[in-house]
């Protein structure tokens, strides 16, 4: 009886790690389009670029159609003499909502691999035309404020329900395996 046990044991083992694969397998393919948002430093589409005092800024935006939640901005501080980057700049993003009330302010920061970019993420609650006031401050070039008009479209109901399609699959594979779990451990007592 002790063999049957541990090869009930084992099946449980290995149903376990196979459950356990299967759900870092569907929320690894569900966060592969998050990490690339992330990363997005040359990637976006440019949605603004001008001069102001001794600055050229660029802007860029992802993902390329800017909707409703998390947007990555991409600024691109250039001497406007030179067309050298600025890798020395203090640059601050204010946003405002249609109604021109400012809604969010976050700095822009540049990675340390890569200094000819500032990111960031600023989460827009609404759709509209947002108005981002972007400052830029260095030492030798001193302060510009650029203003960045973004049109923000509401989240495509495509993409709410592919996510909440994802979650309830892997909500449903835990389940199920707890349940198969729980199932065999009850089963494999009640032969002991």
């Amino acid at each position: 009886m002790g063999k049957v046990l541990s090869a009930g044991a084992g099946a449980r083992d290995a149903a376990s790690g196979l459950l356990l694969s299967a759900v870092i397998a569907l929320v690894a393919s569900f966060m592969a389009p998050l990490g690339q948002q992330a990363l997005a430093n040359g990637d976006g589409v440019e949605i603004y670029r001008g001069r102001e005092g001794a600055y050229e800024v660029i802007v860029s935006v992802h993902p390329d159609r800017p909707t409703v939640g998390t947007i990555h901005f991409t600024v691109t501080p250039l001497n406007a003499e030179t067309l050298v980057p600025v890798v020395d700049a203090d640059i601050e993003i204010v946003a405002h909502d249609p109604l021109n009330n400012p809604r969010f302010r976050v700095l822009a920061l540049n990675p340390p691999l890569d200094l000819n970019y500032y990111d960031a993420n600023v989460t827009v609650d609404s759709p509209g035309t947002w108005t981002l006031m972007v400052s830029v401050t260095s030492e030798l070039l001193g302060e510009a404020t650029f203003i960045v008009p973004v049109d923000v479209v509401e989240r495509p109901l495509a993409q709410t329900t592919a996510g909440t399609i994802v979650w309830l699959a892997v909500l449903s594979t835990l389940a199920a395996g707890s349940g198969y779990v729980w199932h065999r451990s009850r089963r494999s007592r009640s032969l002991g």
